[in-house]
């Protein structure tokens, strides 16, 4: 648990949380395409 705290703590530095907005965004948009992309891979099928 140690371990993985320590890799969220990145979130909390003030450089990161200027561009946290941006990086939400672009993971929207990631999983959105994802999702696209694997319902149109199955009506292929």
């Amino acid at each position: 648990m140690q371990k993985c705290g320590k890799k969220f703590g990145i979130y909390n530095n003030p450089l990161i949380g200027k561009n946290k907005q941006f990086l939400q965004e672009i993971m929207d948009k990631i999983s959105g395409i994802i999702k696209i992309g694997y319902q149109s891979l199955r009506k292929n099928k």
